[in-house]
């Protein structure tokens, strides 16, 4: 790596290689996730460069029965290193061989195996871009089976020199980070991951895989514009850096179109200072950095681990826990509960971003196998919609902190309270982010002009318009442009009003007119006496037309008399079907209802 940190890395490898790891070992086997330490008291860290062709390793002896673990870390500035006064990031990859396999033994192996390492320092965090050779080189420096031999190491070391020069480019940083990973990891948690990021709580990564929990921490930084190359002070707590907005102006290289999206992050106030001073990062923090994270100096931190004494550890008063295994979030500070609540368009908006990873992810351990060809769903995709998401989100905070002043109109009409264009990004979040340094950094540095020159609306991405604003736009497609739009919410109120009136004075005209209870009383028992009498009389009627029919009575036109004026039928067919129908038509009928059970 040009200019970066040239002699010290290779001091600190040829040190990790040529020391004993005996203690470590056994460390390994309790956990073989466990960080290690170099009596130096630096990471045991690996370095990545591809084998050369001239050393005759074979592809059987590269794949060695044990494996290689590789894990980032950082180092806060060493006051003995001239010219590096800032964090120092660093790879580890370590691994173990059984002592009599080696060729060349030394005095100092008295036990039965030995672990070594590789170490890469590097003044940028730009180790992802070699993290996939690594493994291939600590392999076949180990299938030598002689630490004697160094010329693997040199070589890396010069490759690594000429591979990456200042300034360092985008491709390079987000190089060995798998957006697609976390999101098909965490699926709609991953956009509480990344506002939890913005409140600068105390966050501890958890998990079994090492390279994993690292990978997610830089993913998920990496979400927002230009932080990773602003991480110089996440080392230590004691660390920071003032940095003005103009930090920007200093990252050259991307053209026109670069310069042009660079001037958009300075109005908007990019990259965040969310970690400052009393903030640290570690991507895997070993058990002898605990007191760090216990310090009074430390106010919020994002670590990872796969020891689980931090879990019980209540002295770090750890805000939330992220298990990377089970993709789940544990909230231990109740007030991080409701400010972490995704809002409908929050879940719109991540849900579109889970669909499209989801629906394209290989179910396979091999994580390049899931690297998405087309732009939809694939790590540029996911990353320009958390920038839309983020932009929205900072314009819609400024409008509403600071909104622009709106004059009077012509006729006298007092402008209306600003509109909060916040509250699809829930404003329990917002009032957290509220009480950050980040925000009021970010607050001081920006400015509602500014923000506005950028062209983007305020508002969510995903917001669902409300009825009025429907109405507003139809009236102004119509013509009606000048009608703004509390005239017509004042119009609509105020024929509802009127409407509302005149029922209601229906209504009371109607209750008058049975508001006397007595009279009320006396209707409903005339009438219930009425009925009882006619419900009587059919009674009688119905128990004589149900007597014996007997020739008399058919003579004497009692059952079925004909009316007057009406010429008689065929005598004993009429008599027949009147007897018929009184006798089982009429009866029948009249016994369905009851009519003194009618009340009014």
């Amino acid at each position: 790596m040009a200019d970066t940190i040239p002699d010290v890395t290779k001091a600190v490898a040829d040190a990790a290689i040529s020391e004993t790891a005996a203690a470590e070992a056994e460390t390994v086997a309790r956990d073989e996730l466990a960080p290690l330490q170099s009596p130096s008291g630096l990471p045991r860290a690996s370095a990545v460069a591809q084998p050369q062709p001239r050393y005759s390793i074979s592809s059987a002896e590269i794949k060695a029965k044990t494996k290689v673990i590789l894990h980032d870390f950082h180092l806060p500035p060493v006051s003995t290193w001239a010219n590096y006064n800032a964090t120092v990031f660093g790879l580890a990859c370590f691994r173990q061989i059984p002592v009599n396999e080696l060729l060349h033994k030394t005095a100092d192996l008295t036990r039965t195996s030995v672990q070594k390492a590789l170490v890469v320092l590097a003044s940028e965090p730009i180790l992802g871009s070699v993290r996939t050779k690594l493994g291939f080189v600590t392999q076949a420096f180990f299938a030598q089976r002689d630490f004697s031999k160094m010329d693997i190491v040199e070589t890396l070391y010069s490759s690594l020199r000429n591979s990456v020069v200042a300034p360092v480019s985008d491709n390079i940083l987000y190089a060995g980070l798998s957006l697609r990973e976390l999101v098909n990891k965490f699926k709609q948690k991953t956009l509480q991951l990344f506002k939890l990021m913005f409140l600068e709580k105390r966050v501890l990564f958890y998990g079994p895989k090492v390279e994993a929990i690292s990978s997610y921490q830089y993913s998920l930084i990496s979400l927002v514009p230009e932080l990773l190359k602003h991480l110089h002070d996440v080392g230590a707590p004691n660390l920071c850096y003032e940095e003005s907005m103009s930090v920007l102006d200093e990252v050259g290289g991307g053209g026109e179109h670069g310069d042009l999206f660079r001037a958009k992050l300075r109005n908007l106030g990019l990259p965040l200072r969310i970690f400052g001073e009393g903030a640290f990062f570690q991507p895997y923090i070993p058990l002898q950095q605990i007191d760090v994270i216990m310090a009074p100096t430390t106010k919020s931190f994002l670590v990872g681990t796969s020891n689980s004494i931090f879990l019980h550890n209540k002295a770090a008063a750890i805000d939330a826990i992220v298990n990377c295994d089970k993709g789940t979030i544990e909230v231990i500070d109740p007030a991080l509960m409701s400010a972490l609540q995704l809002t409908s368009a929050d879940k719109r908006f991540i849900d579109e971003i889970s669909k499209t990873v989801t629906s394209t992810w290989a179910q396979e351990d091999d994580p390049t196998l899931n690297q998405q060809i087309e732009f939809e769903g694939s790590d540029d995709d996911i990353r320009a919609r958390f920038e839309s998401y983020l932009f929205s989100f900072l314009i819609s905070a400024k409008l509403t902190l600071s909104p622009p002043e709106v004059s009077p109109t012509p006729g006298g009409v007092t402008p209306t309270k600003p509109k909060d264009y916040t509250t699809d990004f829930n404003p329990a979040w917002v009032k957290l982010w509220k009480k950050t340094n980040n925000f009021k950094t970010w607050n001081e540095h920006t400015s509602g002009d500014r923000i506005s020159s950028t062209g983007i609306g305020p508002g969510h991405l995903k917001e669902v318009p409300s009825t009025m604003s429907i109405m507003s736009a139809k009236l102004q497609e119509l013509g009606w442009s000048s009608v703004a739009p509390q005239t017509v919410a004042k119009v609509a109120v105020s024929t509802a009003a009127a409407t509302a009136a005149a029922t209601a004075d229906t209504v009371k005209s109607a209750v008058s007119t049975v508001a006397d209870s007595q009279s009320a009383k006396n209707l409903q028992s005339g009438a219930s006496q009425m009925f009882a009498s006619m419900s009587g009389w059919m009674s009688q009627r119905k128990r004589e037309w149900s007597g014996p029919a007997t020739p008399e009575r058919r003579n004497s036109g009692e059952l079925n008399p004909v009316p007057d004026g009406t010429k008689a039928k065929d005598e004993s067919s009429e008599e027949e079907s009147g007897f018929v129908e009184v006798q089982k038509t009429e009866p029948e009928a009249f016994e369905e209802v009851n009519f003194a059970d009618v009340k009014i």
